[in-house]
């Protein structure tokens, strides 16, 4: 289960990503024939506490989401669990996550945008090309982010919160 909070509308509410997945695991690769489930909602932090709630947006489940990025190769993009979900601040409606391979030590990554007005793939790129990158200046960085990953772009919520209450 992945989850990420980031404040949207120069501050004035809280977006809110769930990604729950179906196989009763923690952490690592989907088990076989597994999905998952996005849903994000909003909580407008205009007027008093009193009148606060969370908002249900959308939900897209992982089938739909392969689906819409059936124009890769299966090879090239994985369809794992997605990580750590940072919406994009300019356009609260996408959400990028991070996706990785499980399929050895050394993991491939790819950064992933998701359009979840439309409940598909905006676009996807891979940033971390697992064994190959072993001989490069990015080997460190393939060490680390295979052995313990994090999200690729750090946010400071409290940056950007703007209460009126």
């Amino acid at each position: 289960m992945y989850r990420g909070v980031s404040a949207i509308d120069a501050g004035r509410a809280l977006k809110f990503v769930h990604v729950a997945r179906g196989d009763d695991i923690g952490y690592g690769a989907l088990k076989p024939g597994a999905s998952f489930t996005i849903t994000c909602y909003t909580l407008s932090l205009g007027g008093s506490m009193a009148s606060m709630r969370w908002i249900k947006d959308s939900t897209a489940t992982s089938d739909k989401l392969w689906a819409s990025a059936s124009g890769s190769p299966d090879d090239e993009f994985p369809h794992d669990i997605a990580m750590f979900p940072l919406v994009n601040i300019d356009r609260p409606h996408v959400v990028h996550f991070l996706i990785s391979s499980y399929e050895s030590v050394i993991k491939k990554m790819w950064l992933v945008a998701i359009d979840m007005n439309t409940r598909t793939v905006e676009s996807f790129s891979q940033y971390l090309h697992g064994k190959e990158d072993l001989g490069t200046v990015d080997a460190d960085l393939t060490r680390r982010r295979s052995t313990c990953p994090l999200p690729f772009l750090p946010c400071e919520l409290s940056k950007y919160l703007h209460p009126s209450w």
